[in-house]
């Protein structure tokens, strides 16, 4: 995963707002457990586009078939969350990874916890449900 982040810091920085780099980057690094270089890369994708954050070919390209790799990667982060329940990062990266292997519902429930911890991140809003309720935007109820 080591030379798939420098590969994709490579492209983030070649083309600085190309969000697929930023997002792809972010994973890498996800991987390698550089949860804070992770969610700088993140929160410069989400600002860029918000929407590519859903696309599954940012975790397929790192994971391909290995689903136990993958499922390795989603505990460990969980179990990262859970020792460190005011990182408002920690909560946006398992939202952003779930997000991006299909699990809206689930990424959802740490979007808004993020966003409970971190207020002033409304970039965040954007990954939220369009039809929620501003007042529960910022109410988690999680089980990691």
């Amino acid at each position: 995963f080591h030379s798939a982040a420098q590969r994709y810091k490579s492209a983030r920085d070649i083309a600085p707002d190309l969000p697929e780099a930023c997002y792809r980057h972010c994973f890498a690094l996800l991987a390698g457990k550089q949860y804070a270089l992770a969610a700088r890369a993140l929160r410069i994708g989400i600002q860029l586009d918000p929407g590519m954050l859903r696309d599954d070919r940012m975790v397929s390209a790192l994971y391909g078939d290995n689903r136990l790799a993958l499922n390795n990667h989603l505990e460990q982060m969980a179990g990262d969350t859970i020792s460190d329940p005011d990182n408002s990062d920690l909560y946006l990266l398992l939202g952003a990874f779930l997000y991006a292997n299909g699990e809206d519902e689930r990424a959802v429930k740490f979007i808004r916890k993020s966003l409970e911890l971190n207020p002033e991140a409304t970039y965040l809003r954007s990954l939220l449900p369009p039809e929620e309720p501003e007042e529960l935007a910022g109410k988690a109820e999680i089980d990691v």
